[in-house]
């Protein structure tokens, strides 16, 4: 029976441990003190660079899930875990830790619809209601002169 492979070995901070009432074998015990040994190795490889907790997370999940009393673990700039506080017990290990004071933790809400391009018709009959702008000056210029090349410059 083997109770794990090291590249489906399970994150650190879950407590490994067999129930005392539990008969195993000597393979299986050996294969335990192996996991065991292996977390141990691991654990600074797995370490979180900052922990930022006493929070209230606001998810993007399919639910939108709200986590009270939540943590984020973050590792090499990336969100590596998101869980909430077990009364009993610690965060998982890391360099850094943050308090966030029961403040919010949420998604940075990037605006990926900036108009970039637009730029190049600055100063296009700007003096003009915005629906003749548009329809009679923009829209227009857009078909006439937007392509891959004139969004790199405008973007630039």
């Amino acid at each position: 029976m083997k109770l794990f492979d090291e590249k489906n070995f399970p994150t650190p901070h879950l407590h490994i441990g067999v129930h005392p009432s539990t008969s195993l074998d000597n393979k299986t015990l050996i294969e335990h003190k192996r996991l065991k040994q292996f977390a141990k190795k691991n654990e600074k490889k797995k370490m979180l660079d900052t922990i930022i907790h006493n929070e209230t997370g606001v998810t993007v999940n399919a639910d939108f899930d709200i986590i009270k009393n939540g943590w984020v673990g973050i590792k090499d700039g990336v969100i590596e875990q998101v869980g909430v506080k077990p009364a009993d017990d610690p965060f998982p290990k890391a360099k850094e830790s943050i308090n966030a004071r029961q403040g919010i933790i949420m998604p940075g809400l990037i605006n990926t619809h900036t108009h970039l391009p637009m730029t190049l018709f600055r100063g296009l009959a700007d003096d003009l209601p915005l629906l003749v702008w548009l329809n009679d000056y923009i829209f227009p210029s857009e078909g006439q002169y937007i392509n891959p090349d004139s969004v790199k410059m405008g973007a630039g």
